[in-house]
């Protein structure tokens, strides 16, 4: 199989398709957790600064193993795997009523974001030879998630409120984890060097 025929263009496709979803909860959720753990769970702004200190320090701990993860297995799954943990972190915010709770879904959102776009970069990478614009459709994918989300964002968090908003951003990553999972499978790192060599 091709590396350009039409089943890598798919699978890209779905890669570009669910970082729409997925970069706009990602940036909704680092936009708003300091508002929402300042005026719902009363956090001071040192308490805030841990909050998003231990997310960022989780991700970077964990992007080794997703970069190893997404080399030795199938990506659609490592990056569906990473949506799921971030869905898991932004039902976990919706519920924290505590700091505790707070810090675990940060440090859960911090390894879910590393697998998530560590995976999802790399199958957009896979066609990069036969796309040179292949990431800058990835940006422009992201950049319509801000915008997608965003707004019905804004319109949402007067009825809803910080937990809804999070709630449903939490069905976002799932959304954005089901069209991951339904893209094609990819050759393989096995073939992909095997082509490379010939």
């Amino acid at each position: 199989m091709s590396i350009d025929s039409p089943r890598p263009r798919r699978r890209q496709k779905r890669a570009l398709t669910s970082a729409v979803f997925l970069s706009g909860a990602g940036e909704v959720v680092d936009f708003m957790l300091p508002l929402f753990a300042a005026a719902s769970i009363g956090l001071t702004p040192a308490q805030i600064g841990v909050l998003l200190a231990v997310e960022l320090a989780v991700s970077l701990a964990v992007r080794p193993a997703a970069g190893s993860l997404a080399d030795r297995f199938e990506r659609r799954s490592v990056a569906a795997l990473g949506a799921l943990l971030y869905a898991a972190a932004c039902l976990g915010y919706a519920c924290a009523a505590d700091p505790a709770l707070a810090y675990a879904a940060a440090a859960v959102g911090g390894a879910g974001g590393a697998l998530l776009w560590v995976a999802l970069r790399a199958i957009v990478g896979e066609r990069l030879g036969e796309d040179s614009g292949a990431f800058a459709a990835l940006v422009s994918a992201e950049e319509t998630g801000s915008w997608v989300v965003f707004v019905p964002v804004f319109l949402l968090i007067g009825p809803v409120g910080y937990q809804g908003v999070f709630a449903a951003l939490a069905v976002c990553c799932l959304v954005g984890a089901v069209i991951m999972l339904t893209a094609p499978r990819g050759a393989g790192p096995h073939a992909l060097r095997l082509r490379r060599i010939r």
